[in-house]
């Protein structure tokens, strides 16, 4: 049985944008449909997902873009405070790209399936990886560069939870920046 149009089509997306990170540090797993990269403190990760209900032939094609910092040590710390949090402790974010520095709804998915679409919904994809993401990861790697940052502005991804003071607490353990 071959592979389907639909499947063609997402599977080409998700290559297209994994191998763009590369440029930046990030290995990508093609069989995991993510990309990540080793950081000082936290692995960086961009996953994409899609949608059962995908139908090439109807015209729509989901995509689901996210990102997340990631560090066992960081989840050991929260578990030695005694936090049970009904994400993932290891987790500092998990989100959609776009609810990094933005509040948004909590489910985007860019449908790729428009032919006359697809490359300026992907150039804008890679545009955000660029541009928010890789700034957030280097924002988490680098404890003073976050903290200046925060002075004038917020990240709503890292604020649900009280991560943000967990990561205060965590990097001071750690003797970090």
């Amino acid at each position: 049985m071959g592979i389907s149009e639909t499947r063609k089509i997402y599977k080409s997306a998700c290559d297209r944008l994994g191998n763009s990170l590369e440029n930046y540090g990030f290995k990508y797993r093609k069989t995991k449909s993510s990309a990540i990269r080793s950081g000082r403190q936290f692995d960086n990760i961009v996953s994409f997902k899609s949608s059962r209900h995908n139908s090439a032939e109807l015209g729509y094609i989901h995509l689901e873009v996210r990102a997340m910092a990631w560090s066992e040590e960081f989840g050991d710390f929260r578990r030695s405070l005694g936090v049970n949090l009904p994400i993932n402790e290891n987790c500092l974010f998990g989100k959609p790209i776009e609810n990094l520095f933005i509040p948004a709804p909590p489910y985007i998915k860019y449908d790729i399936g428009d032919d006359q679409q697809r490359e300026l919904i992907l150039s804008n994809i890679e545009r955000i990886l660029e541009e928010q993401v890789l700034l957030m990861f280097d924002l988490v790697e680098s404890p003073s560069d976050l903290y200046e940052y925060l002075e004038e502005n917020q990240i709503p991804c890292i604020e649900e939870y009280d991560s943000l003071d967990h990561y205060k607490k965590y990097m001071k353990q750690i003797g970090a920046d």
